[in-house]
């Protein structure tokens, strides 16, 4: 820590802003509000809009409407926070040193919340700023926090002299912001709240969910007991001594508090063994089960105030981020069935400001999307037996596993994977690709994404074909950064593990290559030199080492005869040349060893960038040749990477994995699927590239043009048929069904004469293979389960490549002529009418052609589909089009206009296209 001895500049404990000429608070490049700026600005009368439209292109901003001015200084952008605090924070002050002189200003410790400084650098880098404007009185503000404390107990072991303040409390604000000991609302959503200590704030809340760790008491040094004792009641009043609570995993209880009842929720966060468990399961069931309460009803109509902490981050042990992704997709369940309630997420009182921010960032980003829609898997309706009803009766219990990705396919979807991976096999990754191929599945959260992929990978490893598939979580990934990296090390790792499934040859060629690799492109000379130490140490021990023997004995000889062994200096200097080596040999084998070898962490890659020249290139390079050791010459091995939760990520990480892999990944056979939500994904390319929108393009078109330049594929998921519904729900109950046991599951099941059958029928069906009513005749003639009922009708359908011909043929003079957009559009086609299929909807193959050649020409129809409920609109936003030939295209394509198209599409056809 600099030893800070500048008249100048104090250091305050708990100093608040509002009584200096001015006050320096950190901002990221885009400007985004965060905990620390919203309480500065509150504190000085600023309304949180004054950041809209703000400029920091120079790294700085200055605010002077109200009586004390605040300046901006962004510290978190593409480069290290330190560096931007140090260069940004220089040029602010250089442009105010004149105005500012003699004058008092505050500053926080800046860039260690989402910029990830610890407190001494941070504080270390803004003195060492500060020192070089003598003329301004500076008074740093160290937050009272745990590690605040923590800085400033070190800052005085040192000798420094600090003060406290007792003004205010430097994360307290007047009933705004953020206090320790209430609440503060999200500004980015509705009535999401989040707060640390509790009080009697709690008595106005209606609905508590707790957790429980297992059977017996409540422990009195949990947030549980906590709450009881403020709400007024006896802990051991609630007791949990049924076994059958286990299975189902929750308990609720009913209190008069005042003159209302609350209702208290308790969650189990261990199993009966005491073992610590993802208790997601059970808080899915503890929520849904509000809708069984009598006054169900009611409750919905009421204004209600939830309390929910994380469950299980405390003596449970859980990790609170593990354990706060769990709380928030219960909160999306809940505000599903009470839409309009306020919700209070209470957090760990250990956080620090850093934790606090991380932690309201994941919370406003995931909750940002709409609520779930309340789900018929749990509990249906009052016909149906209630889930307690059903748990009691132990001879009937129901597995559930909602939330868990599956092989089996329960809901109808595979064809559509068995189609896409058809698609791919024969259409796409032929012999002359020779880049890589992205595809974008769209689903929302909680749609099945996870489990379609599981699909997808079954099948691109069947009828003997070897891919390497490496499955990358983004939002696992996403708090390391720069992304090209763990991507990179992930696709290594996983590959090598499965190639050494294959043999162990091949995998140790991967493992040699890669450690050569990293070695030499991104430490040489800081790996070489440690070596060529240590082969010199050793050389020099070799050579020399028989003298330290020598010695040894000359000193037992000396000591005899009373004379000194260094008498002999020349011995002596080769003792000292050997000892030296000997260390240094040690020093060096443990450098070359345990840094060069590997960069394991984020820091070591962004140090690799800013040292190297050309970084990008060689990590280009690198990737390049690694997917060569991977994938095999004759093309019998080909990488397939999977990237999954991207839609829970920030909007940085996403642009830049993205960008990333379109940039710099692209130019080897990979198969790259990104499974998320589209409208997260563009949103994020929006608000990234926002300074790029004008009037004519809004941030949303912006999003979805980058979009469109990403992904050379995109489908959605296929929606669940009313059958596949009742199959489902079967299987969560348990319930089997011998008819369905019964069925053929594959044509090869059929005798030989039936199979003669069943090939003529759909040589003499061609027209009518699209048709539900003909597949559901297909199913019962043949005794088909229902997949494979559409797997044969699917199959047969997209091997006549003759009627997609004919398309392309008829609308030639509609379509762009640009040979990807031809391919794109053959294959999105190929893609929609296997969902379409597969879900059993009637369609007209015409229609959906036109349609997506519409949305190929007018990107701009897409954005309004949702809020549309006639085609009028759709011709209004046609007509504003600026390009002459593709306004008249699209009108015609909608209306109609040609004999050979049918007739105009309708609102209907198209929410059927869309699977609204």
């Amino acid at each position: 820590m600099i030893d800070q001895k500048y008249t100048h500049i104090n250091t305050y404990l708990d100093e608040p802003p509002n009584q200096f000429d001015m006050a320096v608070v950190s901002i990221d490049e885009f400007g985004s509000p965060g905990t620390l700026n919203r309480y500065v600005l509150s504190s000085l009368d600023y309304d949180i809009s004054v950041l809209d439209g703000i400029n920091l292109n120079q790294g700085y901003y200055l605010i002077s409407g109200n009586s004390v001015p605040v300046l901006l200084v962004s510290t978190i952008g593409k480069e290290f926070t330190g560096i931007l605090l140090k260069r940004n924070l220089t040029n602010a002050l250089t442009r105010i040193y004149k105005d500012f002189k003699g004058k008092n200003v505050w500053i926080p410790l800046m860039g260690t919340g989402a910029g990830g400084l610890e407190f001494v650098d941070s504080y270390d880098t803004t003195v060492g700023v500060l020192k070089n404007f003598p003329k301004i009185n500076f008074t740093i503000s160290i937050p009272d926090d745990k590690k605040g404390r923590e800085f400033i107990k070190l800052f005085g072991q040192l000798g420094h002299d600090y003060k406290y303040s007792s003004k205010s409390s430097f994360l307290d604000e007047d009933r705004k912001q953020l206090s320790l000991a209430n609440e503060f609302e999200i500004p980015e959503l509705k009535n999401i709240f989040f707060g640390q200590k509790i009080g009697n704030e709690l008595r106005d809340y209606d609905i508590f969910i707790l957790p429980k760790s297992t059977l017996g008491g409540i422990g009195r040094n949990g947030i549980a007991h906590s709450v009881l004792k403020i709400l007024g009641f006896d802990s051991l009043s609630f007791t949990f001594n049924e076994k059958p609570i286990y299975p189902k995993g929750f308990k609720w209880f009913f209190r008069e508090l005042g003159n209302k009842l609350v209702y208290i929720g308790f969650v189990f966060t261990r199993d009966e063994n005491k073992n610590q468990i993802d208790f997601i399961d059970n808080l899915k069931r503890a929520i849904n089960n509000l809708k069984q309460f009598e006054d169900f009803k009611e409750l919905k109509e009421k204004n209600l105030k939830v309390f929910i902490p994380l469950l299980g981050a405390g003596q449970a042990g859980m990790n609170p981020l593990l354990s706060l992704r769990n709380v928030i997709e219960g909160i999306q369940i809940l505000r599903g069935i009470l839409p309009h309630h306020k919700v209070r997420i209470n957090l760990p009182l250990s956080s620090s400001e850093k934790d606090l921010n991380d932690y309201v960032h994941q919370i406003a980003v995931a909750l940002s999307r709409p609520p779930a829609p309340p789900l018929d898997l749990y509990i249906k309706s009052e016909e149906e037996k209630t889930e307690v009803e059903l748990r009691q009766n132990t001879k009937d219990k129901i597995p559930f596993h909602l939330d868990q990705v599956v092989n089996e396919d329960k809901l109808g979807r595979e064809p559509v994977a068995r189609e896409f991976v058809r698609l791919i096999k024969k259409d796409i990754f032929t012999e002359q690709l020779n880049h890589s191929f992205m595809v974008h599945l769209q689903g929302k959260w909680g749609a099945g994404k996870s489990s379609f992929l599981n699909f997808i990978k079954k099948n691109l490893n069947s009828d003997g074909d070897n891919w390497i598939i490496v499955d990358y979580n983004a939002w696992q990934n996403q708090h390391i950064k720069p992304p090209w990296w763990s991507l990179i090390d992930q696709v290594y790792l996983k590959s090598k593990e499965q190639l050494y499934l294959i043999g162990i040859r091949a995998s140790l060629h991967l493992w040699r290559k890669e450690v050569f690799r990293r070695i030499w492109r991104y430490s040489r000379w800081y790996s070489v030199f440690p070596l060529i130490i240590f082969i010199i140490g050793v050389l020099s021990i070799i050579y020399f080492g028989d003298k330290i023997l020598d010695v040894l004995s000359l000193t037992s000889d000396a000591n005899s005869n009373g004379k000194s062994f260094i008498s002999n200096f020349g011995d002596f200097l080769k003792v000292v040349v050997t000892l030296i080596s000997i260390g240094g040999a040690l020093f060096a084998l443990a450098k070359f060893v345990t840094v060069p070898l590997f960069i394991n962490s984020s820091n070591e890659a962004k140090s690799f960038v800013l040292r190297a020249s050309d970084p990008m290139n060689k990590i280009k390079d690198h990737f390049n040749k690694l997917v060569d050791d991977i994938n095999s010459k004759n093309k019998n091995r080909q990488l397939a990477i999977f990237i999954d939760d991207i839609d829970r990520c920030d909007k940085e990480f996403i642009v830049q994995l993205l960008e990333g892999v379109q940039t710099l990944f692209k130019d080897k056979r990979v198969l790259y699927i990104i499974a998320g939500d589209k409208n997260w994904i563009s949103t994020s390319y929006g608000n990234i590239y926002q300074d790029f929108s004008n009037e004519e393009v809004s941030k949303k078109q912006l999003g979805e043009f980058f979009i469109e330049k990403v992904f050379q594929l995109s489908f959605r998921l296929p929606n669940i048929s009313e059958e596949s519904k009742k199959r489902y729900w079967d299987h969560i109950l348990g319930m089997k069904s011998k008819a369905v046991d019964n069925k053929n599951v594959s044509v090869s099941e059929l005798t030989d004469s039936k199979k003669d059958e069943l090939k003529l029928i759909l040589k003499q069906s061609k027209s009518e293979l699209t048709d539900p009513d003909f597949v559901q005749k297909l199913q019962t003639d043949f005794n088909f389960s229902g997949d494979t009922a559409s797997n044969v009708v699917i199959e047969e359908k997209n091997k006549n490549t003759e009627e997609l011909k004919h398309l392309l043929q008829e609308y030639h003079a509609y379509i762009d002529t640009n040979p990807r957009s031809i391919i794109r559009l053959a294959n999105n086609y190929t893609m929609a009418r296997t969902i379409l299929m597969a879900e059993r909807v009637v369609f007209s193959e015409h229609k959906l052609f036109r349609w997506l050649i519409i949305e190929d020409l007018c990107p701009e129809v897409k954005r309004i589909l949702l809020n549309t409920e006639s085609t009028a609109k759709f011709e209004e936003l046609i007509k504003d089009g600026k390009d002459i030939s593709k306004r008249d295209n699209c009108l015609k394509l909608l209306r109609g206009d040609e004999e050979y198209m049918e007739n105009a599409i309708t609102i209907e056809d198209i929410k059927t296209i869309k699977g609204f």
